[in-house]
């Protein structure tokens, strides 16, 4: 296998069973992740050979694997709910965001954050921050999504229109 960093190719020949080592031991090994719970890690690991579904179950790798998952997913929540108490929002991830999905959990103040982060989006622009279904950015006025805008003049125009017809007309006083 080469190994391509900084737009250079370097050879560097491992077999795939050490590279695919290498990575479960990072991931596993706590230097990803920091204060983690005692047993906590993410739930994968290298099987070398390709051992059957019943094979893995029987060992009880499957059943560790997901009890490891479970404590890491609690200690990367518990992380990002000690994160929000010191106002340090902006260090929550995307990896706090899965393991709370993963464990099922709703209504946090930093998942609610970023659910609105998610209802925005920029404007090509000015750059600012607006919501994902605006037809003109509201800081700049210009136009964000034609199709909408489009949609959205022709049915204030037809508003209009409607609004003009059931008017009445005003008396005109001579003076």
């Amino acid at each position: 296998m080469d190994y391509v960093g900084h737009g250079r190719n370097f050879p560097f020949r491992q077999p795939g069973e050490q590279i695919a080592n290498a990575l479960v031991d990072v991931w596993t090994g706590g230097q990803a992740f920091t204060g983690l719970a005692a047993g906590a890690k993410p739930g994968i690991a290298w099987l070398p050979g390709t051992p059957s579904d019943s094979e893995i179950i029987e060992s009880g790798l499957l059943d560790e694997l997901r009890t490891a998952q479970h404590l890491f997913a609690n200690s990367v929540v518990k992380y990002a709910d000690w994160l929000e108490s010191k106002e340090r929002r902006h260090s929550i991830n995307e990896i706090h965001h899965l393991m709370a999905k993963y464990l099922g959990l709703e209504g946090r103040a930093w998942q609610e954050a970023a659910m609105k982060r998610e209802d925005m989006t920029q404007c090509w622009a000015c750059q600012k921050m607006i919501p994902r279904n605006a037809a003109k950015c509201p800081f700049c006025q210009e136009v964000v999504d034609a199709e909408l805008y489009a949609r959205k003049q022709a049915e204030l125009k037809k508003a209009i229109r409607e609004a003009g017809k059931t008017a009445k007309p005003e008396p005109v006083v001579a003076a």
